[in-house]
């Protein structure tokens, strides 16, 4: 939503969000990442600092050393991601396009005097701001349309949904509530959510997600946007085989389904909303429901599915110890093939919008992403389904690459201590990435109480004693820090 903000707005989320995504980082490596020049980056950190420090009262929420590293400031560490956002929203509630934007989402259309009444803007800059938003929602395939002086967001009914709920969820989380038509309480009334599935497990941006999902398309269709039919019987055919076959946990679909139904839902809208709470809410199928449709899936026959199916014979070996990863991989490929073709033309768009806060620290180049992309021309895609599928398996491949930890342990004061280290170790970490050698030159780390070769200093930890607290607390950070630099 970079269109919608100043130029500074955008320096500050920016770098805001690549210092929160690194333990530490540099002014120089800033710089570079983003070419921008040392001294606007250092500018920049003084004006994230400042703001802060007047919206907050947090003083020095990123601190910057006389030897240029940068972090976030280890008092904000716990607490640090929802800071980062309540800041972005603060900095995005300033921007009155943005403003403007948010207001046809939660109000479906306004009058001209309306928004410059609640906006406090004049005819000519409500003009200005329009070619904005237009220019923005242009990459979207949707538009703002004027008839007779109100203000509506037009196009595809279910892609205006998606990007209204990607704008909500990304910004306001469980920060605020922006309808002002509709309470989060009457959303609570309307539909029995803790009923439909079990949200007080979940996090309050999981549950506020849920929230924002049923208020765009309950008001969406109180203001006579409602969705009666597919767009092809290809989506018909496969909405209806997936929703007989959805398993949301801690959910009896019936009463999910009669709970959507008597809220004015036409069916259609109920496969929608369920398939989008499925895609954004993944954890309400659980590991072993994914396995179960991934498998169903790679049975069906299916436009959709057979693409996926030629995709994993073609990059995946099945076998019965890949099994689950083999189906759950068919899940994954299919709801993403389902999302490409429901945001046509406009997926890579949509995808970007998700991922625009954590961009900036994915590293991910676009050459190495087109290196995992398919080794034949076989299998027939649409450009924007390649782009999704080969993104995905660029993704797999990185997760599937684990960096195992070689640890040298020398603990001479305490003989019983190096068999306590290495149980706590395994108790704490992935066992199967803790490795345990006597053989120093293969370690990558060496645990000491007494190590004293200078060859090694670089892979030394000093661990005076197992009853040291802080001295542990300071290992287990280290194994961390280790851990990511070998990613």
């Amino acid at each position: 939503m970079e269109e919608l903000l100043s130029k500074l707005m955008q320096r500050q989320i920016k770098i805001l969000y690549y210092v929160l995504g690194r333990s530490e980082t540099s002014i120089k490596e800033i710089s570079e990442f983003f070419s921008f020049p040392k001294s606007i980056v250092k500018r920049t950190i003084l004006d994230i600092n400042n703001q802060f420090l007047n919206r907050f009262g947090k003083q020095d929420f990123i601190e910057s050393s006389n030897f240029g590293v940068v972090k976030i400031n280890s008092k904000y560490l716990s607490e640090g991601l929802d800071s980062v956002n309540k800041m972005k929203l603060s900095l995005l509630k300033d921007s009155i396009p943005f403003k403007f934007c948010v207001l046809l989402i939660t109000n479906v259309s306004m009058s001209a005097i309306e928004i410059k009444n609640t906006l406090f803007i004049s005819a000519p800059y409500l003009d200005k701001i329009l070619y904005r938003l237009r220019r923005y929602l242009r990459r979207f395939n949707l538009n703002v349309e004027v008839k007779k002086g109100v203000y509506a967001i037009t196009g595809n009914e279910l892609h205006i949904r998606i990007f209204s709920f990607l704008i909500l969820s990304q910004t306001f989380r469980n920060i605020e509530w922006p309808y002002t038509i509709i309470s989060l309480d009457e959303v609570k009334k309307k539909v029995k959510v803790s009923d439909m599935v079990r949200l007080k497990y979940k996090t309050q941006a999981k549950k506020y997600s849920v929230y924002y999902l049923f208020a765009i398309f309950y008001t969406r269709i109180r203001g006579n946007h409602g969705i009666n039919q597919y767009d092809s019987n290809v989506q018909k055919d496969l909405f209806k085989v997936l929703f007989t076959q959805f398993s949301l946990d801690n959910m009896e679909d019936k009463s999910y389904k009669d709970a959507l139904s008597q809220t004015i839902f036409s069916e259609v809208e109920v496969y929608y909303f369920t398939f989008l709470l499925s895609i954004s809410n993944s954890d309400m199928i659980s590991k072993k429901n994914k396995i179960k449709l991934g498998k169903f899936l790679i049975h069906y026959n299916h436009p959709y599915c057979q693409q996926v199916n030629e995709i994993l014979k073609e990059q995946f070996t099945y076998n019965e110890n890949n099994e689950e990863s083999y189906f759950l991989m068919s899940y994954i490929l299919n709801m993403a093939i389902i999302s490409s073709y429901l945001m046509e033309d406009t997926v890579i768009e949509f995808n970007k919008l998700i991922a625009s806060d954590h961009l900036p620290y994915l590293d991910s180049k676009e050459n190495e992403v087109n290196e995992y992309w398919l080794n034949t021309s076989a299998i027939e895609l649409g450009d924007n389904q390649k782009e999704v599928v080969k993104r995905i398996l660029y993704s797999f491949n990185n997760i599937s690459k684990k960096s195992n930890l070689i640890i040298f342990l020398e603990m001479a004061n305490d003989l019983s201590s190096s068999q306590y280290i290495e149980f706590k170790l395994r108790q704490t970490f992935n066992s199967e990435r803790i490795k345990i050698t006597n053989d120093i030159e293969k370690a990558n780390m060496i645990i000491t109480d007494t190590f004293e070769d200078l060859k090694y200093n670089d892979k030394v930890f000093y661990l005076d004693s197992i009853n040291n607290k802080n001295a542990w607390s300071e290992l287990q950070m280290y194994i961390l820090k280790t851990f990511m630099s070998k990613e």
